[in-house]
């Protein structure tokens, strides 16, 4: 009998929230939004891949560079199906290696987490050599 009277109050409740009129505060200016349009600063890159305006970048420089720490972490938790190998950039046979076999038991995930630790985190050398790798082992190019 609780769970009836709880459901039908349930349902009231939703079904008078569903046909209450519109009493939404926020109403949309369209002058308003078009004068920000009008009054944005547009951003241009150069042939050399640099922002010439952008204060959120002042040296104006766009890295295309794989973060170690990124890699690392996403290696860390979903390291046996792949997924930093995905990040990395990877052959889809490399990718459906990892998932079906679960990293070949957790081997190459664990090989290549230990990798990102020692060369990216702790040495912070460059991971350029295990981004884009076509390789089944990140290790070798």
């Amino acid at each position: 009998m609780k769970k009836l009277i709880i459901l039908s109050i349930l349902l009231l409740t939703f079904s008078s929230i569903s046909f209450a009129e519109n009493t939404n505060p926020y109403q949309i200016n369209d002058a308003a939004v078009e004068g920000v349009f009008k009054n944005a600063t547009v951003i241009n890159i150069n042939t050399e891949g640099q922002m010439v305006t952008n204060i959120f970048n002042p040296k104006g420089v766009i890295s295309s560079e794989k973060s170690a720490v990124t890699a690392f972490v996403i290696a860390t938790f979903c390291g046996v199906v792949g997924i930093h190998r995905w990040y990395l950039g990877t052959s889809t046979n490399t990718k459906l290696l990892y998932f079906f076999t679960c990293g070949a038991l957790g081997v190459l995930p664990t090989v290549d987490w230990l990798l990102l630790l020692i060369n990216g985190l702790i040495n912070k050398k460059p991971i350029d050599a295990y981004v884009n790798n076509p390789g089944s082992i990140m290790w070798k190019k």
